[in-house]
């Protein structure tokens, strides 16, 4: 009897280790491979937002129908946060502490990235925005990239055009209060004047704002041929709104990308018409019209901007995790990709986790955006 007690222990022991053995094998080889999003699915932004995660659905169903990562499917795991720092940072504990994922596409505005910047940095888990454009995100951590083009860029390319091809001299500048505005608006204003120009006026209002009378009117104290405006979608549909009502007649310029944005016209028709823009070029490779292609197959139009950056980045950390998926892997990898063509345009990674891009340069008219040059 006790023999036989012994032998259905020692057989229960064996069976338990089987099992512990097949969990671990399968857990490491048919597995998940998880990837957090965080982005704006909800408020202003929530256009480009919901692009960001379509576009990122899109990537992830292409690589998985190929058999995955090393046979591991890719799971992504979406977390809404509206530009909104209290938020991002909410998203970014969920996604490191109970979701354990390995990388983190977003967010979409700067505040957000470098309010989360130091808890991804602590952790090793690589992030990567494909909107967010301070300059300082530079700077923020060797965990940390983008495949967007730094506002410290864009400003500079801005100024110079609009004082040697519109012959812009004097401008005027209402920009929102936040960490892409604020440094958008210093880094145009030093560049301007470095070149010859004048800001005459510069006035800063309050994110989601719907009232910025006070500050046109100071502005149109100065009577300005060109106000610069560095604001986000809603908030251009009021600053072009109340400039109109108040009479204010002048060339308007816009240093964020958003006049792609279906909800400024929605808001004020065609008062978006003769706006210049500067944003990312579309792009007209094999690879951004396949995609392009793709997203209007699966949703039912035209990819919103930003949406390839985000694609490409789900395609950026595929090409990273060939390695291993652990942080220090996929950031060294993804420091060594030199000239790799993703939908958006050719991307490599500087030191500090940034790329190049060339931008264009356009005009509202008829109510459709119209290239003008690129740069």
């Amino acid at each position: 009897m006790v023999k036989s007690k012994t032998i259905w222990i020692l057989l229960g022991i064996l069976v338990l280790i089987l099992i512990i053995g097949l969990f671990w094998y399968g857990s490491q080889n048919q597995g998940v491979i998880k990837i957090g999003v965080i982005t704006a699915l909800t408020g202003e932004l929530s256009f480009y937002g919901q692009g960001t995660l379509n576009a990122a659905k899109i990537a992830v169903e292409e690589i998985n129908s190929k058999g995955g990562l090393d046979g591991k499917q890719i799971e992504l795991i979406p977390e809404d946060s509206p530009c909104k720092t209290e938020t991002a940072i909410t998203a970014v504990n969920k996604l490191v502490e109970i979701e354990k994922v390995n990388v983190i596409l977003g967010p979409m505005c700067s505040g957000e990235l470098l309010a989360i910047a130091p808890i991804v940095n602590d952790n090793k888990i690589v992030i990567m925005t494909s909107t967010a454009t301070t300059p300082d995100i530079a700077n923020a951590g060797d965990y940390v990239f983008r495949d967007v083009a730094s506002d410290d860029l864009r400003a500079k390319v801005f100024a110079d055009y609009l004082f040697k091809d519109r012959n812009a001299s004097e401008i005027a500048i209402i920009y929102v209060n936040s960490d892409a505005g604020i440094s958008f608006e210093d880094v145009f204003a030093n560049k301007f004047e470095l070149l010859g120009g004048k800001v005459i006026i510069s006035e800063i209002f309050e994110k989601d704002s719907v009232d910025v009378r006070t500050q046109l009117s100071k502005i149109k104290e100065k009577n300005p041929g060109y106000i610069l405006m560095i604001s986000f979608p809603a908030e251009t549909g009021t600053i072009l709104k109340q400039a109109h009502e108040m009479g204010i007649a002048a060339q308007f310029f816009q240093g964020f990308e958003v006049m792609a944005d279906p909800q400024i016209s929605a808001m004020v028709g065609d008062l978006v018409n003769n706006v210049i823009y500067i944003q990312a070029p579309s792009q007209e490779s094999v690879i951004s019209k396949a995609f392009s292609e793709s997203y209007k197959a699966h949703y039912g139009e035209e990819p919103p901007y930003y949406s390839a950056e985000a694609y490409d980045i789900i395609k950026l950390y595929a090409e990273a995790m060939k390695d291993g998926t652990d942080g220090e892997t996929i950031k060294k990898n993804l420091y060594a990709i030199k000239n790799y063509e993703g939908a958006s345009g050719i991307i490599t990674f500087d030191e500090k986790g940034e790329v190049v891009k060339p931008f264009e340069i356009g005009q509202v008219q008829n109510m459709k955006l119209v290239k003008l040059k690129e740069v």
